[in-house]
């Protein structure tokens, strides 16, 4: 339980700032003032530090207490009582000398107000409690303290100018008899926060009879029914008959605009401030569900004017915006894959119907200058790249020379009535297929020397030419094979790329 409290607040202009007379006025030599108690109980080592008193309702008590400069000037202290309450994050903190006083506060009567001592001296002031004759069983807290009327002003110059009070609580702890009663309890939950933070707010209260330490546990769930947040519950001292909104920070989390629902459980802490009792009362359990909601208008307040931990999604609360990434990716990879292997099939039949044409009309002409020819015998090649790549066909391809079913010139020739047509004329319509299967390197090395083909300035040539018909089938077969399996490729490619960004995305 905090006991001895310092609380500071500031303000523009002539704002004051309240905070512990000890180590801020000692620094600077000021006088500092220090409260004790005077006699102590050795079997509770809590009473040396502050009161710990045991009453019956309309009893008067006597009491002193000692105040003590440990600064380095003489100084004055204003001396007077104050009430206790629960802190907004829990603990015992002390009300201000300008707030009403109904407990402990009221009950104290000081034997000086006032109270001016030299460095390292001290004073004993005696004090009553007069306790009311109707009053609850329990715990009541309030205090007792010194404020030096010395006042720190800041040394800057701009537009903020703090005033510092220094004060010094010594707690009165006043147990009355009556019955035990440990209990906890929430009445709503509300989202908020600023600068960025992402707040619940719970709103707890102690409707029992002494001071507790709850502990307890917060679950979120969205619309759906899925769990958003998790966190547990310490709490400090909470006193009796108060009340607080309990700020529950969501670490590196935002909650979109939606409804949610928060299943709230308090029970009994590890932790007790027993005093004089023997015992904490009854154990006690207790679990609440309520509904609420975020609007844009509430997240847009929260997250103004800085970035968030972790800038909320607008379909977070439906399992968040990178995971929704998934089923679009998807649906394009599979559209991509579907486009490639459309293409790739359009291809292939394109390019096999333009293959076979030239060879069918090489042929003709063949036979229309010269009998028919023995089948060529060719020298086995080594497979290229076009060959290694081709394995990676999901269909066979069409007869060639490889896979060992060599195409002869009477496989491909039928009893030949067309016309003569001239070498030229073969010759660029071979370089139209070319390009137009847009494979400009083979029609490079079509017209090199060192390749056997010579463009002919003779009708015998065309005799050569039909003997080359199967090697060209083969070129053409091995152009559509490459073709292919650099198609595919390329949709692995890009598949893979896009299965890398996605799971990038999900991370």
């Amino acid at each position: 339980m905090r006991l001895r409290l310092s609380v500071v607040t500031a303000a523009l202009l002539c704002g004051v700032a309240v905070v512990s007379s000890g180590a801020a006025a000692a620094a600077t030599g000021d006088a500092s003032f220090a409260l004790k108690p005077i006699t102590y109980d050795p079997a509770l080592t809590a009473t040396k530090s502050y009161f710990i008193l045991v009453a019956r309702p309309g009893a008067v008590i006597q009491d002193r207490i000692r105040i003590v400069n440990t600064g380095g000037r003489t100084g004055t202290a204003y001396l007077y009582p104050v009430d206790a309450t629960t802190g907004v994050t829990s603990g015992a903190v002390y009300l201000s000398r300008q707030s009403p006083r109904h407990d402990v506060g009221a009950w104290i009567r000081l034997g000086r107000s006032t109270i001016t001592l030299a460095p390292g001296a001290d004073a004993i002031v005696p004090f009553t409690i007069r306790v009311p004759r109707s009053i609850r069983p329990g715990d009541h807290l309030g205090g007792i303290v010194a404020e030096n009327s010395a006042i720190t002003k800041s040394t800057g110059h701009g537009a903020l100018q703090i005033r510092i009070k220094h004060l010094t609580i010594d707690a009165v702890e006043l147990q009355l008899p009556g019955r035990v009663v440990a209990r906890a309890d929430v009445s709503g939950v509300r989202a908020g926060g600023e600068h960025g933070y992402q707040y619940v707010y719970l709103h707890l209260l102690n409707p029992g009879t002494i001071m507790i330490k709850p502990a307890g546990s917060l679950l979120i769930r969205d619309s759906h029914g899925r769990p958003v947040a998790r966190r547990s519950l310490l709490l400090d001292t909470f006193l009796p008959r108060t009340a607080i909104d309990y700020p529950e920070l969501l670490p590196r989390q935002a909650l979109a605009p939606g409804r949610y629902t928060a299943t709230v459980n308090l029970h009994t802490g590890d932790q007790t401030v027993l005093g004089y009792r023997k015992g904490q009362g009854a154990a006690f359990s207790v679990t609440r569900t309520f509904s609420f909601s975020v609007s844009p208008k509430e997240q847009t307040k929260v997250y103004s004017g800085t970035a968030a931990l972790a800038p909320p999604a607008a379909t977070s609360a439906h399992g968040g915006s990178k995971r929704n990434l998934l089923g679009p990716g998807l649906i394009a990879l599979a559209a991509l894959l579907g486009l490639g292997l459309a293409a790739r099939f359009g291809l292939r039949r394109r390019a096999a119907a333009r293959t076979q044409a030239p060879a069918v009309a090489a042929a003709v002409a063949v036979e229309a200058i010269a009998p028919p020819l023995a089948t060529p015998v060719e020298e086995e090649e080594e497979p290229g790249w076009a060959g290694l790549l081709a394995a990676y066909e999901s269909s066979p391809r069409e007869s060639d020379a490889w896979n060992g079913h060599p195409e002869t010139v009477d496989d491909v020739v039928p009893e030949a009535t067309a016309e003569f047509i001239p070498a030229e004329e073969i010759e660029l319509e071979r370089l139209r297929q070319l390009i137009v299967q847009h494979d400009l390197a083979q029609a490079d090395a079509y017209f090199r020397p060192d390749n056997g083909v010579a463009v002919p300035d003779a009708p015998t040539a065309n005799l050569d030419r039909a003997r080359s018909v199967p090697a060209r089938s083969r070129i053409d077969a091995d152009v559509n094979g490459l073709s292919s399996a650099l198609l595919e490729a390329t949709l692995v490619a890009l598949a893979a790329l896009v299965a890398a960004r996605l799971l990038k995305g999900l991370d």
